[in-house]
């Protein structure tokens, strides 16, 4: 996801259930800059040691669907005991399906 954010690759994130052109370019335009690890020229991502990217990706991408910063922990967390071994798109679509997608306003 932090590679197709990065190269601003908004149909390769419209795949993601539930996430369509629009939503596609908001991830974009509001996670680009959240990701200084990513070399856009090439899509690698360096993992930071001791940090969970998938989590923090699933998470990230809540925030910028509109969940609070606690819902989105809530949600990716209760995720990630469901789906011990899910990748990001996986883990996104098991935390809208959790909380019911409900985004807080």
């Amino acid at each position: 996801m932090r590679g197709a954010v990065a190269r601003g690759d908004q149909a390769w994130l419209s795949r993601i259930k539930g996430v369509g052109k629009k939503t596609a370019e908001r991830l974009i335009v509001e996670l680009r800059d959240r990701f200084p690890e990513v070399d856009a020229d090439l899509g690698l991502v360096r993992k930071p040691v001791g940090e969970d990217s998938i989590g923090k990706d699933a998470r990230l991408a809540l925030l910028a669907l509109g969940y609070r910063e606690a819902e989105a922990e809530k949600a990716v967390r209760q995720a990630q005991e469901r789906l011990p071994v899910a990748g990001v798109e996986e883990l996104i679509r098991e935390a809208l399906r959790g909380s019911g997608g409900k985004v807080a306003r």
